[in-house]
C-alpha cells in the first residue's frame, strides 16, 4: 500500500500545484461577490472533475492490463508513453516562459473569474480539470498508475480518496484561510496571483520534467 501511495503522490500534488486553477480560486475570491457558493463550487467541480478523469484512468488501464497476454510490457508501453508525454509538454512550457523583465499578462481565461455566478463556477471548475491537456495528462497518469497496480478494493477507494483531497488541496486550504480572515488575505491573494501568473510557464516545466522523468524511470525499472 506505501509503494501505491507514493505512485499517486508525484501526480496528485502536480495537479494541486498547477497555477492556473489556484490563481482561478484566488480570483473568485477576491471577486465582487462576497458570496461563499462559488467559491465552494469551483471547488466541488474542480475535484468531481478530476475524480471522473481519474476513476476513467483507472478502469481502462486495468481492463488493459488484465485483457492482454504481456501484462507486464503493457505497463512499460502505458509508461513510456505518458511519460514522453509530460517530458514533451515540460519543454514546450518552457519554450514559452516570458522573458527577463517582461510582465505575464492576466490569461483571457481568467478574466471573468471574478464574476462568475454559483452555476459557472462550477462548471469552470470541471473544465479546468477536463479540458486543460497538462491537468488532464497529469490526472490519467494517476489513474494509470493505480489501475495497474494489484491492490484490493478497499485500498483502491483510499487511494481514490487520498487523490481526490491531494489535487484539490491547493485550492481548498485557500478558500478556508480567506473566510477566516478576508481583510488579512486579501493583499496576499494579490501577491501570490501576481507571482504565480509571472512563473506559470517554469513551475509547469519544472513539475512536468520531474514527473515525466519519474514515471519514465517505471519502464528501465
Amino acid at each position: 500500500m506505501g509503494n501505491a501511495i507514493s505512485e499517486l503522490l508525484n501526480s496528485a500534488l502536480g495537479i494541486a500545484l498547477s497555477p492556473i486553477p489556484i490563481v482561478g480560486i484566488f480570483l473568485i475570491l477576491l471577486g465582487d461577490s462576497q458570496e461563499k457558493l462559488p467559491s465552494f463550487l469551483y471547488i466541488a467541480g474542480w475535484s468531481l472533475g478530476n475524480l471522473t478523469v481519474f476513476l476513467l484512468a483507472v478502469a481502462s488501464s486495468s481492463l488493459a492490463v488484465e485483457g492482454t497476454s504481456e501484462p507486464h510490457l503493457l505497463k512499460k508501453v502505458l509508461f513510456f508513453l505518458l511519460g514522453t508525454g509530460l517530458i514533451l509538454l515540460a519543454v514546450d512550457q518552457f519554450k514559452k516562459r516570458p522573458k527577463v523583465g517582461v510582465k505575464v499578462k492576466t490569461p483571457e481565461i481568467l478574466d471573468k473569474m471574478g464574476q462568475l455566478t454559483a452555476k459557472k463556477a462550477l462548471l469552470m471548475g470541471v473544465a479546468f480539470a477536463t479540458l486543460n491537456p497538462i491537468n488532464l495528462l497529469l490526472t490519467i497518469s494517476a489513474g494509470a498508475s493505480v489501475g495497474v497496480m494489484e491492490i484490493t478494493l478497499v485500498n483502491y477507494l483510499v487511494l481514490v480518496i487520498l487523490f481526490v483531497m491531494l489535487s484539490s488541496s491547493s485550492i481548498i486550504v485557500p478558500t478556508i484561510v480567506y473566510f477566516r480572515d478576508p481583510v488579512k488575505m486579501k493583499p496576499r491573494l494579490l501577491n501570490a496571483k501576481t507571482w504565480l501568473i509571472q512563473n506559470n510557464s517554469v513551475i509547469l516545466s519544472m513539475m512536468l520534467l520531474f514527473i515525466g522523468v519519474n514515471i519514465l524511470g517505471k519502464v528501465f525499472s
